[in-house]
């Protein structure tokens, strides 16, 4: 008897599904905000730039080159974070496009040093 329920248990565990997380083990590469602008949505990617300036609630414009996109960054991202429009930042996300307009999303920030 005690065969049995050990048997059924393991097999009700082996027939469960399984998730596991993708966890990335090398850099991102860099996307141009150019190449960002032309993606399609929900694409996740990393852009360099600085952030030139706050233009809404976690909303903030940033510039590589002649480039510019608006990112939303959670407050949250930024605790325990100081950063200027001369610091160089790298913000990873997802690609957030509507009717009018492209955003990116970030998961992640730092800067760079």
């Amino acid at each position: 008897m005690k065969q049995g329920i050990v048997i059924l248990m393991l097999a009700t565990v082996m027939a469960s599904p399984v998730y596991a997380g993708f966890q990335q083990t090398s850099p991102s590469a860099i996307t141009t905000i150019d190449k960002v602008l032309k993606m399609p949505d929900e694409s996740f990617v990393t852009i360099e730039g600085n952030i030139i300036k706050q233009i809404g609630n976690e909303k903030y414009l940033v510039q590589s080159g002649k480039s510019t996109i608006i990112v939303e960054i959670d407050d949250e991202l930024l605790m325990n974070m100081t950063v200027t429009p001369q610091n160089k930042v790298r913000i990873s996300g997802e690609v957030d496009k509507d009717f009018k307009s492209i955003e990116l999303e970030a998961s992640k920030i730092e800067i760079i040093k």
